[in-house]
C-alpha cells in the first residue's frame, strides 16, 4: 500500500510538471524516492550545514566533500534520466502542456538559468511534491489504525455529504469547505508526526533585532519542527479537534510544516487540496485493521 502512496503522489505531480502520464518502472521511482530521502537526511547532518565558513577550508581539509560530491553525482544521474526525455520533447515540439513547456522552458519564460539549473528546478518540484504527499498518507494510514474513534468521526461528516441515498458519489474538492474535521485531521497528521524535524535553512539578509539579540547578515536559521509542533495539550496524542478553529481550510493557520516567510512552500496549497481528495475518499471507501496487534504509534513511524 505505501508502494501505491508513492506512485500516486509521483503521478500527480508528475502530470502537472512535465505533462505526461506516469509510465516510470518501479525501479525509476524508488532511486526517486532515494533522492528524496538523502537529500531530507542530510539537513543540519554536515558541519558545514552550521558553520558555512568551513567552505573556505582548502579542500585537503574537508573530509567530508568527498561524501557529498559522490551522493551529487549519483542525485544528478537519477535527474537526467527523468529531465533529458521531457526537455528533448519540449525543444522538437512533441511535449504535452505542462508547466515545464509552458512556464521554464517557454520563449517568454522569466528564468535565466542553465539547462543544469533548470532541471533542478523542475525535479526538485516533482520529487519534493511526491514524497511529503507519500510520507503524509502513510502517517493517515497509521493513525486510522491507531485512532479508529477519530477515523469514525472523519468517517461521519463525510458520510454526511456524500453517503447518503440520494447524493451518494466520492467526495471532490468543492467538497472542502463542507468538511472541516477532514481538514483538521489533515492538519493534525502533519503536526502529530512531522515529516520534516527541520525546516531547510533561511539566510538573513540584513541585520537583525529581535527581543534584545542582535543577528548579523548571513546568520542561518532552521524551524526546529518537533518541538514547535508539541507546543500544545497532550502533544503525543491525535486529536483533530484541536485544529476546529474556524481556520481548518488554511493549512498554515497555526501550523510550521511547510515553512514559513518568503520561502513557505511554493505548492502547500496544492498540497493540502491534494491530501483533503486522498484522505477523504481513503475514508469514504476502506477499513482500517492491523495485521498485527500491538501496534504502537510512538515506536512504529511509518
Amino acid at each position: 500500500w505505501h508502494r501505491h502512496h508513492y506512485r500516486y503522489a509521483n503521478s500527480v505531480v508528475h502530470r502537472i510538471a512535465l505533462g505526461e502520464r506516469l509510465v516510470k518502472s518501479g525501479k525509476q521511482l524508488a532511486d526517486l524516492q532515494d533522492v528524496v530521502t538523502h537529500f531530507v537526511g542530510s539537513i543540519g547532518t554536515s558541519l558545514v550545514d552550521w558553520f558555512p565558513e568551513l567552505d573556505k577550508l582548502p579542500r585537503m581539509l574537508q573530509p567530508w566533500r568527498k561524501y557529498w560530491e559522490k551522493l551529487g553525482d549519483w542525485n544528478e544521474e537519477v535527474f537526467k534520466s527523468w529531465w533529458i526525455p521531457a526537455r528533448e520533447k519540449v525543444q522538437n515540439g512533441t511535449a504535452p502542456p505542462s508547466w515545464v513547456r509552458d512556464v521554464l522552458l517557454h520563449p517568454d519564460t522569466k528564468f535565466t538559468g542553465n539547462d543544469q539549473e533548470a532541471m533542478y528546478v523542475a525535479m526538485q518540484l516533482v520529487e519534493a511534491g511526491s514524497d511529503t504527499t507519500r510520507e503524509a498518507l502513510n502517517i493517515f494510514a497509521m493513525a486510522a489504525l491507531c485512532y479508529p474513534d477519530k477515523f469514525q468521526k472523519a468517517r461521519e461528516e463525510v458520510d454526511t455529504h456524500c453517503g447518503t441515498a440520494t447524493n451518494f458519489r466520492l467526495p471532490g474538492i468543492d467538497d472542502l469547505e463542507q468538511m472541516p474535521y477532514i481538514c483538521a485531521f489533515i492538519k493534525e497528521l502533519l503536526r502529530w508526526r512531522p515529516i520534516f524535524p527541520f525546516t531547510p535553512e533561511h539566510v538573513l539578509t540584513s541585520d537583525m533585532e529581535f527581543e534584545g539579540y542582535h543577528f548579523p547578515a548571513g546568520v542561518g536559521f532552521v524551524i526546529n519542527e518537533i518541538p514547535v509542533c508539541n507546543e500544545c495539550e497532550d502533544p503525543e496524542e491525535f486529536k483533530p479537534e484541536r485544529w476546529l478553529d474556524g481556520h481548518e481550510t488554511d493549512p498554515v493557520h497555526g501550523l510550521w510544516q511547510f515553512g514559513g516567510g518568503r520561502r513557505i512552500c511554493v505548492g502547500y496549497r496544492l498540497a493540502f487540496r491534494g491530501l483533503f481528495i486522498n484522505v477523504a475518499r481513503l475514508v469514504f471507501t476502506y477499513d482500517y485493521k492491523a495485521v498485527s496487534q500491538g501496534h504502537s504509534p510512538n515506536k512504529d513511524i511509518g
